[in-house]
């Protein structure tokens, strides 16, 4: 499990670096709006986020419709998760806003982690038929 860590860090990182980037050159060579770049290169992100995880991190073998709705699901529970803790931790903990979000970013990859390799990218054992 140590292993699936660290490579899901390193996706993290990559894909913090591949949206960035995507929304830097949606800016730049088009004339969208700048929350629609946003959106844009957040899709990107997830789906890039998607192949990292499901290839390499957790190596899940199949795509398959039902594969991708649970880890769409996972970035949707964790983005609930984001927008409910950070005003809390604003308020309560830190009035800094970006450090509140770090210590966000924490709870959130902790429950992202528990969400993809449990849920969306878990492999159900075969049952044996030995008696």
């Amino acid at each position: 499990m140590r292993e699936q860590i660290v490579k899901f860090i390193i996706v993290g990182v990559i894909n913090t670096g591949v949206g960035f980037l995507s929304y830097i050159l949606l800016l730049k060579f088009t004339t969208l709006h700048y929350l629609f770049a946003l959106v844009l290169a957040h899709i990107i992100g997830v789906l890039n986020s998607y192949l990292l995880n499901s290839n390499w991190t957790f190596q899940a073998g199949s795509h398959n419709f039902k594969t991708i709705v649970k880890f769409c699901a996972t970035y949707a529970i964790t983005l609930l998760f984001n927008l409910a803790l950070l005003p809390i931790f604003v308020r309560y903990i830190s009035g800094n806003k970006v450090f509140s979000q770090l210590l966000v970013i924490i709870i959130t990859t902790v429950i992202s982690f528990i969400s993809q390799k449990y849920w969306a990218f878990h492999k159900k054992k075969k049952r044996s038929n030995i008696e």
